[in-house]
């Protein structure tokens, strides 16, 4: 019970990484596409 209890909450913690990662990588792709379509 303990185990699996640590298991999900190890999961859920690198999933909500992830989709960090993926949304700020996202956020600055259209950033940096902005600043190249200026020059």
């Amino acid at each position: 019970m303990q185990h699996s209890q640590l298991y999900m909450i190890l999961t859920l913690q690198i999933h909500g990484t992830f989709i960090l990662i993926k949304n700020g990588t996202n956020e600055f792709s259209a950033y940096f596409n902005i600043l190249s379509s200026e020059e």
